[in-house]
């Protein structure tokens, strides 16, 4: 039987057999159970971390953000369905069809003048071409529709969303062009300022001027009047950081992504926006990294010559608890449950120790590591001596209370399978 298994089995079983404690609770029997196998299959994932360490766990998986395109294209089809059945163009939206923002656009047009203004159509007709833009395989014009006669009121708004599918389709179409068009709305007091100044540095990044791409990145992050881009901007950041794979780049992107994480629940579950920056966080903090490694060099910050990923990760572990504790857990702890329990002897125990106490004594992050994170990172050296399984018992079986009493919401929660497992 693998480790994981292992650990997932003991947690239930133990769990299981001290229900009658979660009887004096309002809490279903099954609750703390399945709130602490959710953390024994990472055991030192980004989500153990923040549930030891008291944010809460926000219930979602690790995604990458391509994903949340794919949901925006499939929320666009039912809405446009719904407000234009006949406009059949509108269903085909192509693989590089970016429909975040147009989304967001025709439900603050609906919100505005309701789904049955003519204007609402007529915005879906521009924005029809914008589709057949970006498609790659379509041979229909793509010049917008004329604009409609509308009241005075609305005469700047359609001024501007007209102004903004242009540029939008020159950005599939005439990308050098599309930089100038966005440049002139950024200029503006256009409701898309913010949007045209995201597409400035994103069509730059395509065009590997990162240089200037990662300037106009940070000018947009510097700018609170652009707060509605920022979120996307440091996701860009990460793209950027990619493309120069410079130190200072994947630094923004860790700093980025572990800031994400750190969120409280709270925060992360306050709108589908943000739910889908943190889901995309859990897939770049391992992407970028963070993760197990084979050899204590980030440890000792062992460098090769001009280092870029490595110094980031490096100074990562100085800089922040989470990404120290991460990267020590999986390294001692992913070997170890892969292993054949009779390799698991002395030596191995001597090794894990060692890892686990220099990764420890790194500043200041080391002191950084507390509470129920600090005990389930110091079980990966248990020793085997009785007084050592002894101490391991004792605090899985606080845990264990402490799950059942909150019903699995305690920050102990996620501590009761590596504690179970390593006693």
């Amino acid at each position: 039987m693998r480790r994981p298994s292992l650990s997932l089995t003991l947690c239930l079983s133990f769990l299981a057999t001290a229900s009658p404690l979660a009887a004096q609770t309002a809490c279903a029997p099954e609750a703390p159970m399945k709130a602490a196998g959710v953390f024994a299959r990472e055991p030192f994932g980004a989500g153990s971390w923040r549930m030891l360490n008291g944010l809460g766990d926000p219930g979602l998986a690790a995604e990458s953000s391509s994903y949340d395109g794919w949901a925006k294209a499939d929320e666009w089809r039912k809405r446009t369905a719904e407000l234009a059945p006949e406009m059949l163009g509108l269903q085909k939206v192509a693989y590089n069809c970016r429909m975040g923002y147009a989304l967001e656009t025709l439900n603050a047009r609906v919100g505005q003048l309701g789904p049955t203004d003519p204007y609402i159509k007529q915005w879906l007709n521009a924005q029809d071409k914008v589709l057949r833009a970006c498609d790659d395989q379509a041979t229909e014009p793509t010049a917008l529709p004329p604009p409609l006669e509308v009241k005075s009121e609305l005469a700047q708004l359609q001024i501007d969303d007209r102004a903004y599918q242009e540029a939008s389709v020159a950005f599939y179409r005439d990308k050098p062009n599309a930089v100038q068009m966005f440049r002139a709305i950024a200029a503006t007091q256009s409701t898309h300022r913010a949007a045209a100044r995201y597409n400035i540095a994103n069509l730059l990044a395509n065009a590997n001027n990162v240089v200037e791409a990662r300037t106009e990145a940070a000018s947009i992050l510097a700018d609170p009047s652009l707060a509605s881009v920022h979120p996307i901007t440091k996701e860009l950041q990460g793209y950027i950081a990619n493309l120069e794979d410079t130190a200072q780049g994947w630094t923004e992107l860790l700093d980025n992504t572990i800031t994400t994480l750190s969120q409280t629940s709270a925060a992360v579950t306050a709108s589908p926006a943000e739910k889908a920056r943190f889901a995309a966080a859990l897939y770049d903090i391992e992407y970028a990294g963070v993760r197990a490694k084979r050899d204590d060099w980030w440890i000792a910050a062992k460098l090769p010559e001009n280092p870029t990923l490595s110094k980031a990760i490096v100074d990562a572990s100085r800089k922040h608890p989470m990404a120290l504790w991460m990267m020590a857990g999986q390294s001692v702890n992913e070997p170890f449950a892969k292993a054949p329990w009779a390799l698991v002897g002395p030596a191995w125990s001597a090794w894990g120790t060692s890892y686990v106490d220099r990764a420890l004594a790194i500043e200041p992050t080391g002191k950084g590591i507390t509470g129920p994170a600090l005990d389930v990172l110091l079980a990966e050296k248990a020793g085997s001596d009785d007084a050592s399984r002894g101490r391991l018992w004792v605090k899985a079986k606080a845990a264990v209370a402490s799950a059942q009493s909150s019903c699995g919401t305690a920050p102990e929660t996620a501590a009761i399978s590596e504690l179970l497992l390593q006693a």
